[in-house]
C-alpha cells in the first residue's frame, strides 16, 4: 500500500479551517480536490456572464437530475453550485475514498487568495 504525506497550508474543510494540516493516507498516488466557494458569490459571478439561466439551469442540471445514483442527495430547485456541494459531500467523495481508495480534499476558493498575485476581487469576478 502507498503511503503518502501531504502538508497543504490554508486548507478550509467546509466544516474546519486549518492552518495547517497534515494528510496521511493509504490511498492510490491520486487525490481529487473539490473546490468549495460560496454559491452567492458564483451566482452574482454567473449572472453578470449571463450564464446561470443559459447552461446552469439547463445543461448542468441536466446531467444531475437525470443521474439516478445522485437525485437523493440534492434538491432540483436549489442553485447548481449548492447542488454540486451537496452531491461532493453526501455522495461523491465517500464514493472515491471509500470504493475506489482515491484521497479527496475539500478547499475553499478563497484559500488561494494569499498564495496568488492574479487574484482577482470577489466584485469583479
Amino acid at each position: 500500500t502507498l503511503i503518502n504525506e501531504l502538508t497543504v497550508s490554508n486548507v478550509t474543510d467546509m466544516t474546519n479551517t486549518n492552518s495547517e494540516s497534515k494528510l496521511k493516507t493509504h490511498k492510490t498516488s491520486v487525490i481529487v480536490v473539490f473546490m468549495s466557494r460560496n454559491c452567492i458569490d458564483v451566482l452574482r459571478s454567473q449572472n453578470r456572464f449571463g450564464w446561470t439561466c443559459k447552461y446552469g439551469r439547463t445543461g448542468e442540471l441536466k446531467k444531475y437530475r437525470t443521474s439516478e445514483a445522485l437525485k437523493p442527495y440534492f434538491d432540483y430547485r436549489d442553485p447548481i453550485c449548492k447542488i454540486k456541494q451537496d452531491c461532493w459531500l453526501k455522495y461523491q467523495r465517500n464514493i472515491l475514498e471509500n470504493s475506489t481508495n482515491v484521497a479527496t480534499l475539500t478547499l475553499s476558493y478563497e484559500s488561494f487568495q494569499e498564495e496568488s498575485d492574479n487574484w482577482v476581487n470577489v466584485e469583479e469576478r
